[in-house]
């Protein structure tokens, strides 16, 4: 892991103005948020190489697996975890570009049988500890990241402004959902993360 240092940080930040972060998508009805998160936070890396591919979250949601008692299972529309989208890439030696590859919206037979964008193979991967000043050092020096967290009632809810959730729904809750996290600021005294998500443009700002 990454040595700490110490940094003057801007009080807003965002890597969006900085153009390496893909539009929004979305996921619809299946539960592939993790797919969504994690290519985004691949795609951020090529971004910084300037590389403006999008990733197939389809073939992710068809193909990537992990393993669950020395079984492996099919992530899909269920519900999966960053690790396996990151294993993936890294055994494929890539992922598949979204144009070659589109989003569907539902689990289909895997097809592997495609050319893998150029730069989108993952080396290697770190998962950071729940320390907030740490996590905002490696987002300024190494790019989005993927985030999970949960979710509640209100959050999908929200539209506009800081979001706090009105009943505390937050806290020591297990993780439910992810999205890329991109940056943050600080308005009227509140400090707030930028998060990417993957329910559309209607959704928040």
């Amino acid at each position: 892991m990454p040595k700490s240092v110490r940094l003057a940080y801007p009080e807003y930040f965002n890597w969006v103005d900085r153009g390496i972060v893909r539009p929004v998508k979305n996921q619809g009805l299946c539960g592939a948020c993790y797919a969504f998160a994690a290519l985004a936070a691949v795609e951020g890396q090529m971004g910084l190489q300037g590389n403006s591919a999008k990733l197939s979250e389809q073939e992710v949601i068809d193909c990537a697996t992990h393993e669950i008692k020395f079984e492996r299972v099919f992530l899909g529309c269920k519900g999966g975890d960053d690790t396996a989208v990151y294993n993936f890439a890294k055994t494929h030696e890539g992922v598949t570009s979204e144009y070659s590859y589109p989003y569907q919206m539902r689990v289909n037979r895997c097809n592997t049988n495609r050319a893998k964008v150029h730069g989108s193979a993952v080396s290697s991967y770190v998962k950071l500890p729940v320390d907030e000043e740490y996590i905002k050092e490696v987002l300024f020096l190494h790019g989005p990241l993927y985030a999970s967290f949960h979710a509640s009632d209100a959050f999908t809810a929200y539209s506009n402004g800081i979001f706090t959730d009105p009943n505390g729904d937050c806290s020591g809750e297990k993780s439910n959902h992810a999205a890329l996290l991109v940056g943050w600021g600080t308005e009227y005294g509140l400090d707030y993360w930028i998060l990417k998500n993957s329910y559309d443009t209607w959704w928040g700002e």
